[in-house]
C-alpha cells in the first residue's frame, strides 16, 4: 500500500474499473472512458482520510461519490492510482466490517 497521507479535509480513495478501454453499462451501452460523465456516481475504497474530516468513516470502507466533485485532484504514482474527494462530496458508505 502506498505511503500517501490525505490533508484537511480531503478522502482519498482507489477507484476501480474506470481506466479500463471500454466498460458496458447495465442497459447494454459500450462507451469508453474518456466519455465519462462528470456526473457519474462510483463507489471507491477508502485509501487515506485527512485529519478535519468528520464524517463516519475509516480505511478499507466503500464510499459513493459523484465524478467531477474532486476538481480532477488525483495522486499517481507506480503502484497506485487515487481520486482526493472532499468529505461534503461523499453521498454514502458501505461499511467493510
Amino acid at each position: 500500500m502506498s505511503k500517501f497521507k490525505a490533508l484537511g479535509s480531503w478522502v482519498a480513495v482507489e477507484t476501480g474499473g474506470l481506466k479500463k478501454e471500454e466498460k458496458v453499462t447495465e442497459q447494454g451501452v459500450i462507451y469508453k472512458e474518456s466519455q465519462l460523465d462528470n456526473g457519474l456516481v462510483v463507489w471507491s475504497v477508502v485509501n487515506s482520510i485527512g485529519p478535519d474530516v468528520v464524517l463516519d468513516i475509516k480505511v478499507g470502507d466503500s464510499v459513493l461519490w459523484k465524478l467531477g466533485t474532486n476538481d480532477g485532484a488525483h495522486y499517481k504514482d507506480s503502484k497506485i492510482t487515487l481520486d482526493l474527494v472532499p468529505q461534503d462530496a461523499i453521498l454514502a458508505v458501505e461499511d467493510a466490517t
